[in-house]
C-alpha cells in the first residue's frame, strides 16, 4: 500500500502534515511532491505519479488538504481511488481569486505571480459528480479560510470527520492516523 499527500495552495511537500504523515504512516511510502503552483503542471506531475503507482500494481490511496483536496477529487474520480480529503478546496477558482498577485510559498519562500489564467485552468478540474463511498472528509469548523459547511454540501454523502476549532492547517493531524489507514485498508474509518 502507498499513499500519495497532495499539499494545498502556497504550500510544500514538507510542511507539517507532509511530515507528520509520512512519519505516522509508516513503514507504507507517502510520496509527498512538492507542486507547481501551476494548477496544469502541478495536476501533469499528480497523474504520472498516479501511473507510475497503479503500472506497479501498488494499491494507491490519496490524500489532500486544501487544494491539494480538490485535486484529489478529481483524481479519485478518474482512477476510482480512496480519497481522504482535509479541509478541502471545494472551488479554488473561486476562493483563490482573493490571492491573484504576487504570492510567497510558506514552505519554500519562492514567489510567484498568481493569476486569472491560474483559476480557469482550476475550473477545468471540477468533478461534477464523484464517488461520494471512495471519499473520508476531515473537516474542523474553525478552519480560517474554508467554511468546513461547503465541503459537507459538496460531498454529503461521504464519510466525515468534524472536530469543533482547529484550523485550515487542520491542528493534530496525528490523532487520525488509524483512521487513514483503516479508511485505505477497507475497514471501518
Amino acid at each position: 500500500m502507498r499513499f500519495l499527500y497532495i499539499h494545498g495552495f502556497a504550500s510544500s511537500g514538507e510542511s507539517h502534515k507532509a511530515r507528520a504523515l509520512k512519519a505516522g504512516l509508516a513503514p507504507y511510502e507517502v510520496m509527498t511532491p512538492t507542486l507547481s503552483y501551476v494548477p496544469s503542471l502541478a495536476f501533469q506531475t499528480l497523474r504520472q505519479l498516479v501511473d507510475e503507482s497503479l503500472a506497479q500494481k501498488e494499491e494507491l490511496t490519496l490524500i489532500g488538504a486544501s487544494l491539494g483536496g480538490y485535486y484529489a477529487t478529481q483524481l479519485s474520480w478518474l482512477y476510482n481511488l480512496k480519497a481522504i480529503l482535509i479541509n478541502p478546496a471545494i472551488t479554488p477558482y473561486e476562493t483563490l481569486k482573493l490571492a491573484i498577485g504576487e504570492m510567497i510559498n510558506y514552505s519554500t519562500k519562492e514567489r510567484f505571480l498568481w493569476t486569472h489564467a491560474h483559476l480557469e485552468e482550476l475550473k477545468t478540474l471540477y468533478t461534477p459528480h464523484p464517488d461520494e463511498s471512495k471519499l473520508l472528509l476531515l473537516l474542523q469548523k474553525g478552519d480560517e479560510l474554508l467554511n468546513y459547511l461547503d465541503a459537507l454540501k459538496r460531498f454529503p454523502k461521504a464519510k466525515n470527520i468534524i472536530e469543533e476549532g482547529g484550523n485550515h492547517q487542520f491542528q493534530g493531524i496525528e490523532r487520525h492516523i488509524e483512521m487513514i489507514l483503516r479508511f485505505a485498508k477497507g475497514e471501518d474509518a
